[in-house]
């Protein structure tokens, strides 16, 4: 796994994926940089693609790299990631962009960490520079992204050091309610078998 950090988020990235991601941003990007800042930009991603390895392809924008210290940067590779946001929600994506191989949950898991990717440009610019996320998602995709990136924050507070049990509750009573009040509960029941598991152990251990 990859991650992308900063601002307050972190988002982790199966290696094959961001590295897909990347290539995407590239292919994009080759067809409509104008400006050096923007060329700077692809040839980032290129050095992430070919030199960086699984787990170290991964960018932190608390410390991000000079060619997203400037505002044309930043903008220009949030509008690269709207861009993939929506051909993604085409069902199936452009294969010429994108490859093959694509599930309606794997569709759901892209469009959650490009919405947070995109958030996580606009916290990292200046006020006005990155607009908010104009990728307007089906209420269905944005309910289930919505369900994933609660469960992204569930796992990451239970490998975090010093967490509590009864934080790690609140966050699993949340998304159990959630399931529930969205009707995700019946479509996702093994999932919601897995958090009741999860409760009733940390209850007990209590």
């Amino acid at each position: 796994m990859d991650a992308l950090v900063g601002k307050g988020l972190k988002i982790l990235w199966p290696s094959d994926e961001l590295l897909l991601f990347y290539q995407a941003c590239q292919a994009l990007g080759g067809r409509r940089w104008d400006l050096l800042e923007e060329r700077s930009v692809v040839g980032l991603l290129h050095l992430l693609t070919e030199l960086g390895l699984p787990g170290e392809r991964g960018l932190n924008l608390d410390r991000p790299p000079t060619e997203l210290t400037t505002p044309e940067g930043v903008r220009f590779l949030a509008k690269l990631v709207e861009t993939i946001s929506q051909e993604i929600q085409v069902d199936p994506p452009a294969e010429a962009l994108l490859g093959t191989g694509w599930t309606h949950e794997r569709r759901i898991h892209w469009l959650a960490r490009l919405g947070e990717f995109y958030e996580m440009l606009r916290r990292s610019a200046d006020e006005g520079v990155v607009p908010p996320y104009p990728v307007l998602l089906s209420n269905e995709d944005a309910i289930e992204c919505h369900l994933y990136v609660i469960l992204a924050y569930l796992d990451d507070i239970t490998e975090m050091p010093g967490t509590s049990r009864t934080d790690r509750l609140g966050v699993i009573n949340a998304v159990i309610d959630y399931l529930r009040k969205t009707g995700l509960a019946s479509r996702k029941p093994d999932l919601l078998s897995r958090l009741h598991q999860e409760r009733d152990r940390l209850e007990k251990a209590g």
